[in-house]
């Protein structure tokens, strides 16, 4: 019997003993395993069903929101189609010839005018002083277009160079308006520095009188002769002075416009295209924002 029935379930005992001894650490780390991907396979339907809890009132309304992004595309790039073309132009203002203004002190160096002198040039280049005559000579010419447009000066670094930006619908009405705020700038610069020039001379004329005439009553005489040679050092320095100033009128170059202005044949705007992708961006964005907001 031990052979037999006995040996058969000894060997039956034995092969469960071994196999609740050996193989429970393994049954255990295969059902730790078997419940993680469970939680991982539960967590990824969970993140399924969000994705399509969201993505299914989209998905219902595609073509509505298609649709509606093609309509504003469309309606964009008609729009911007037919708008007026705005051209640009550009020019510049050499400003090294204020050397001469300098030379109104009696010293002649040229010098380079200072970040803070080129700032204030622009800024008057851009206010109402110099654009107000501008707009109103540009419209008592029916230069319409030109005096509508939009005009910009801005200094090129630390060099002595203002740069005038003009925007107008047309290429002559923007160069129209660059040439008129760069001669009217110059205009008003001469004038500014004729007549400044003007008054230094009509001072000095008068303190050079103040002298001469002192002099020529008191004459000849011992007591008045040191009197006398100062006098006259002073008189030769005015007229010294007056004749100076006189050169500088003559010679007087001030601002300069580098050369006429010219414009970009390329108009900056409208953009068709580019206006008719961003409207079909937005049409697609805001029917889904939409869409979705109906359906919570």
């Amino acid at each position: 019997e031990w052979g037999g029935s006995q040996a058969h379930r000894c060997t039956r005992r034995c092969a469960a003993s071994s196999v609740g001894r050996y193989a429970l650490p393994y049954l255990r780390n295969s059902t730790t395993a078997d419940q993680r991907p469970g939680r991982i396979l539960k967590s990824m339907n969970e993140t399924t069903n969000d994705a399509a809890a969201i993505f299914a009132p989209l998905w219902k309304r595609k073509w509505l929101i298609l649709g509606v992004a093609l309509l504003v595309a469309v309606g964009t790039y008609e729009y911007y189609k037919h708008k007026p073309a705005v051209y640009s132009a550009a020019t510049q203002l050499f400003l090294g010839g204020a050397a001469e203004q300098q030379g109104t002190s009696g010293t002649g160096t040229p010098k380079t005018l200072s970040g803070r002198a080129l700032a204030d040039q622009v800024g008057l280049i851009n206010s109402s002083v110099i654009g107000k005559p501008v707009r109103e000579t540009l419209r008592a010419e029916h230069e319409l277009a030109a005096a509508r447009g939009k005009a910009t000066a801005a200094a090129s670094g630390s060099s002595d160079f203002i740069t005038i930006t003009t925007e107008a619908r047309g290429p002559r009405p923007a160069v129209n308006l660059a040439d008129a705020y760069a001669q009217a700038y110059i205009k008003r610069q001469r004038s500014d520095y004729l007549r400044n020039v003007r008054a230094q001379i009509a001072n000095t004329r008068a303190q050079l009188r103040r002298i001469e005439l002192p002099a020529a009553v008191k004459g000849k005489g011992t007591k008045n002769q040191a009197a006398s040679n100062t006098t006259t050092l002073q008189a030769a320095s005015l007229a010294s002075k007056i004749s100076q100033l006189e050169s500088a009128l003559s010679t007087f170059s001030g601002v300069q416009q580098v050369g006429p202005a010219k414009a970009n044949p390329l108009p900056l705007s409208p953009a068709p295209k580019k206006n008719a992708i961003f409207g079909f961006v937005l049409g697609l964005i805001l029917p889904a924002v939409a869409a979705y907001g109906l359906s919570r």
